[in-house]
């Protein structure tokens, strides 16, 4: 029988990884859940299943293993985002994101995002309901919540482990912390400096008599397409001052002739764009007068 380690997880034989009930970008009937939803949403387009980014990280996710009744909320936001938020159970993750670790340098692959959604799983593992009662009903907690130090190192270790028996090269999550600037958790209560999460990571590897899997596996590289879109660096999603600007029997013809998916979400978006503007108008027309008060109103204050 192979040795277990000192934190209890034997990397050796490989688990069985749980088969996630993962949840993308779903119409939820939960009154606070909607309440996060609508938040990010003002930061943001929030990305159907069938978009190429949600794919992958549906893709990554079921490699990884996903505690079940995880949701995932994916965002075409400039916002850097990518956190488990335990009270509605729920990993947000952002196109922005990625943009910052290619600006920061970083040849970003699968494995990098990977890495960035073992950390956040390992969170929903553990994060559960006891944790958001015991959050919400003391102070006290609330404070040890926010110097959570501990988790995030827990999260940082067994999330690289999990990486490794999902198949991707391990080192990536060092790789992606590096990237990230070394003052992130200098003045941060929940996070612990970033070096001393990097140092910690980096004696986990060399530790040889619990050697992880995949350190020399290439990293997974991702569609030149979508690492374009993830840049931000396509020249159909820069151009999006152009379409703002055609009618909607246009923007229609647009959709229908569209050569990628990057350009046809793109139309999608501006599409979508376009009929809210129009809705506010009507809705400003329709109640001029309330709107007039207002801002009289608003003059006043």
């Amino acid at each position: 029988m192979a040795e277990i380690p000192i934190d209890g997880i034997d990397v050796a034989e490989k688990p069985v990884i749980k088969q996630p009930e993962i949840i993308f970008n779903a119409v939820d009937t939960n009154i606070e859940r909607q309440k996060l939803r609508r938040s990010l949403e003002k930061r943001g387009i929030t990305l159907p299943e069938t978009h190429e980014f949600s794919q992958l990280i549906k893709k990554v996710s079921e490699k990884l293993g996903v505690p079940p009744g995880t949701e995932f909320i994916i965002q075409d936001s400039e916002e850097v985002d990518a956190f488990f938020h335990p009270k509605f159970k729920t990993i947000v993750f952002s196109r922005g994101f990625c943009r910052f670790l290619l600006e920061r340098n970083l040849p970003l692959t699968e494995d990098h995002i990977a890495a960035v959604l073992s950390h956040e799983i390992e969170h929903a593992e553990v994060l559960g309901d006891e944790y958001v009662s015991k959050v919400e009903s003391s102070f006290i907690e609330r404070l040890k919540g926010f110097q959570h130090h501990a988790e995030e190192y827990r999260a940082d270790a067994q999330g690289m482990e999990r990486l490794a028996r999902g198949g991707y090269n391990p080192k990536a999550m060092i790789e992606m912390l590096k990237a990230l600037p070394l003052t992130t958790g200098r003045y941060d209560l929940g996070h612990p400096e970033q070096i001393d999460r990097i140092r910690k990571l980096e004696d986990r590897l060399a530790d040889d008599e619990h050697p992880l899997p995949n350190t020399t596996k290439e990293r997974t590289p991702l569609d030149a397409d979508l690492l374009k879109w993830l840049a931000g660096d396509s020249s159909f999603y820069n151009n999006t001052e152009e379409l703002i600007h055609k009618t909607p029997e246009q923007l229609q013809a647009n959709l229908l002739t569209t050569t990628s998916q990057t350009e046809f979400w793109t139309v999608f978006e501006v599409q979508q764009h376009i009929e809210r503007v129009g809705l506010a108008k009507e809705i400003i027309a329709q109640n001029r007068t309330a709107v007039s008060r207002l801002c009289q109103k608003l003059m006043i204050l």
